[in-house]
């Protein structure tokens, strides 16, 4: 289920940019006591087209996306991070998305990754 509350106050304190959700999923998540327990999730929407794209999942499974505060998108999770690995990954400066590193063009070597892309073009083929 989609958190529209969480998502608008995440996007509001956070100043979200367009065009960066994963950084603003990252940012919320390590700043927002509100957002304790959450992953960082790296996978794929449907939103008019399919595209990337990163946003938060809580422990109950509801979706906090602190870019797209609608909720009219359609979520693919590929990797899950916690909090803890993300705040690694920033203090070593390491590029978003996280899934690229090690997992080839697109992160596609990630069997998670590639399964969501896979999923989210078969729904939007299908529906469409």
């Amino acid at each position: 289920m989609f958190n529209k509350k969480l998502s608008k106050k995440a996007h509001d304190l956070i100043d979200a940019q367009p065009k960066a959700c994963w950084k603003n999923a990252i940012l919320a998540l390590l700043t927002l006591p509100d957002l304790a327990g959450c992953v960082y999730v790296e996978g794929w929407i449907i939103s008019l087209i399919v595209i990337e794209h990163g946003w938060l999942e809580m422990p109950n499974g509801d979706i906090v996306d602190p870019t797209l505060i609608k909720g009219d998108a359609k979520y693919f999770p590929g990797v899950k991070y916690t909090a803890e690995q993300c705040e690694e990954a920033v203090s070593k400066g390491k590029t978003l998305p996280l899934v690229y590193e090690g997992n080839g063009f697109g992160g596609f070597r990630h069997v998670g990754y590639l399964t969501a892309h896979n999923l989210a073009f078969e729904h939007f083929l299908n529906n469409n």
